[in-house]
């Protein structure tokens, strides 16, 4: 299989930083790569688990190709995470569980 190289920025600590749970829905803000939704997938394989965007389309392209394993699980968008409301509400993405986005993770929930 095709694989585009890719190591996500302190994937260990994002992934701790999560509240990972089974049946969770999570936003990737910067999608990249793909590095941390992968590094999230070991215990999660439910519907429409992740939603990542990412306001370049080649990253769009490379997560695809990293991310195609899971396919029924993610929905990848080509756009900015400014916009990431809107992206949720359009797709029926809410609630979710958690959610990265560029340089800190936030709890949804508070």
């Amino acid at each position: 299989m095709l694989s585009v190289a890719h190591k996500p920025v302190l994937l260990k600590e994002v992934l701790s930083a999560l509240s990972i749970q089974p049946g969770g829905r999570y936003v990737d803000c910067t999608l990249g790569g793909g590095g941390h939704c992968h590094g999230h997938y070991p215990g999660q394989r439910t519907r429409r688990a992740i939603t990542g965007n990412d306001a370049d389309p080649e990253a769009i392209r490379a997560a695809a190709i990293n991310l195609s394993r899971y396919t029924d699980s993610v929905l990848l968008v080509n756009d900015n995470f400014v916009n990431i409301d809107t992206i949720c509400h359009h797709y029926d993405f809410i609630p979710f569980t958690d959610f990265v986005r560029p340089r800190t993770v936030f709890d949804a929930a508070s």
